[in-house]
């Protein structure tokens, strides 16, 4: 049997992610991270977002699920870290215009990196980290490559957060969920009568309150619609993204967000027709069932986390950068987000829309 670190979240997943590793014979132990930096305490925010002012209580929970299961539990102060490679991240990227996704960079740079390594500096040499993910890794012996694959249940699974994942991460990684559904996940907890059963799920990144990271010097600009035309005006383009409908002038018609002009302040606006585009880009690409392509491939592409996976062809560029053509036009391409390429249940791999 192996020596895993759990990461526990306080959730009903990480939870279960322990209990059945226990049950399999592991010696397991709790890790979980603090990250909040006490930056917004006296501010409202979920409970159940994964930065804010009520980390104290997720810890807390974590705390009495290793206690439940007689296991051992370290708590990793992560917090400048995280500040450096994620909140700060966020605010810079939106100041560029573009629309970043923080839980796609924490597993990679966080999660399944700073806090293993920290996992390794308390406990020593750690033979897997395993969290509560809907997800599955198989090793292929004739590729000599660790592979990812959607979870069982598909109304959870949570590849499109790990496709930036490495071998290196994948090899030591285990997702004891991946073959559960989460009305399977929340019997089974009940069974082992852990308190977080009936727990909510956790939400985005601060619960949606990301904008409160901005500081109050936004700069305003002129809001135009498809032909330039000035219609209104904005409160900093940090506060907008593609696709958006909501604080655009009233033009007696529905407009939304087409482009954001972070070198001239400007958001560009038009009819939801505009929105529509075939082609985009992928940089910082990461492969996983596959070397990097030095020909185009044809594969399946998921924008973002709700999109479904739209047929398109990705094609290496002499810059290092992908070009991605679908086959039909998407809604919404914005840049800044993951885009994840799947060849049916697999994940090829991962990159960010430029």
């Amino acid at each position: 049997m192996a020596l895993v670190a759990v990461g526990l979240s306080g959730g009903v997943d990480s939870s279960l992610a322990a209990v059945l590793l226990k049950e399999q014979g592991h010696t397991v132990i709790g890790i979980t991270m603090k990250l909040y930096n006490g930056q917004f305490d006296g501010m409202s925010l979920p409970e159940n977002s994964c930065f804010g002012p009520h980390e104290d209580k997720s810890i807390a929970l974590a705390r009495a699920v290793a206690d439940t299961l007689e296991i051992e539990h370290i708590v990793v102060d992560l917090s400048e870290v995280f500040v450096d490679n994620i909140t700060s991240y966020i605010v810079d990227e939106y100041k560029k215009g573009r629309t970043p996704n923080p839980c796609v960079r924490c597993n990679r740079v966080i999660k399944f990196g700073e806090l293993y390594r920290a996992a390794e500096e308390k406990i020593g040499k750690i033979d897997y980290f395993a969290t509560g993910h809907y997800a599955k890794i198989e090793y292929d012996s004739e590729k000599e490559r660790y592979l990812l694959y959607k979870a069982v249940d598909d109304a959870k699974d949570q590849t499109y957060f790990l496709g930036f994942l490495t071998q290196e991460q994948l090899s030591r990684t285990l997702f004891p969920l991946s073959s559960y559904t989460k009305p399977e996940v929340r019997e089974l907890a009940m069974r082992a009568a852990l308190p977080q059963a009936d727990r909510a799920e956790s939400q985005d990144f601060m619960g949606g309150h990301y904008r409160l990271l901005f500081s109050s010097d936004a700069k305003s600009g002129d809001v135009v619609d498809a032909n330039g035309k000035v219609i209104g005006s904005h409160n900093g383009i940090e506060n907008y993204t593609i696709g958006q409908r909501k604080r655009l002038p009233s033009v007696g018609y529905p407009i939304f967000v087409t482009r954001i002009d972070a070198q001239k302040n400007v958001i560009h606006t038009g009819t939801k027709e505009l929105l529509l585009h075939s082609e985009m880009t992928l940089e910082e690409c990461n492969f996983i069932a596959v070397d990097t392509p030095l020909k185009p491939i044809k594969a399946s592409v998921k924008i973002r986390q709700q999109h479904r996976p739209a047929s398109a062809t990705i094609s290496p560029t002499e810059r290092g950068v992908f070009r991605v053509v679908f086959d039909e036009p998407q809604l919404s391409i914005t840049p800044g987000q993951a885009a994840v390429i799947y060849d049916g249940d697999v994940v090829v791999g991962a990159g960010i829309i430029g």
